[in-house]
């Protein structure tokens, strides 16, 4: 998948998923923190 041509509001089904599957226990706060800078809680969930 080309990263470049993402739009963060229209994918936001293709990058939350993605997103929640790549974290880790040691990467958890960080992601989650990276997220909720781009999306609601609501919208994560």
């Amino acid at each position: 998948m080309d990263h470049s041509a993402l739009d963060f509001e229209r994918d936001k089904d293709i990058i939350i998923p993605r997103a929640l599957f790549a974290t880790t226990p040691e990467t958890f706060d960080t992601d989650i923190a990276t997220l909720e800078n781009l999306y609601s809680r609501k919208q994560i969930l």
